[in-house]
């Protein structure tokens, strides 16, 4: 028996079912960043882009927000946990110290996050220390997951 000719009519997927499907295949996309589905609400936070962010100048106080692609805890470090946040426009670096994650652990786990902290740049290399982690709540359970990289 031949199969039918022609393909079964499915619905169209949104373009952020699409974004959340190609993460889950490649861990990246090809279309828009998935925080720009969330960009309005972040930005009703008070959440600064990463472009934004990083000509603020040290010692000023800001809140950033963005998917975590990198959390790491180097043996080395005295436990502090290194976190890459990416938004549309780039990457923020993170730092935690162990009574901040502590405070925050459960938080710090979620996919999307809201941190507030004080620029700090040292070299030209701009970080931020965290003071409060705050998961983004408007995020889908589908959201990709970080690279976590735990050393001993």
């Amino acid at each position: 028996m031949r199969p039918p000719s022609r393909t079964p009519d499915l619905p169209s997927l949104t373009e952020f079912v699409t974004t959340l499907l190609e993460y889950r295949i490649s861990d990246l996309t090809t279309g828009r960043h998935l925080v720009r589905f969330y960009r309005d609400g972040l930005s009703n936070l008070g959440v600064l882009r990463s472009s934004e962010a990083a000509r603020e100048p040290a010692g000023r106080e800001l809140r950033v927000g963005g998917l975590v692609i990198i959390r790491q805890a180097r043996m080395t470090a005295n436990r502090i946990r290194f976190f890459t946040l990416e938004d549309e426009d780039g990457h923020v670096n993170v730092t935690i110290k162990p009574d901040v994650y502590e405070r925050f652990r459960r938080a710090a786990a979620e996919p999307v996050l809201v941190i507030d902290g004080m620029v700090q740049s040292h070299d030209h290399v701009w970080s931020l220390p965290a003071t409060t982690i705050t998961p983004f709540d408007a995020v889908s359970s589908d959201s990709p997951r970080s690279h976590d990289y735990h050393y001993r």
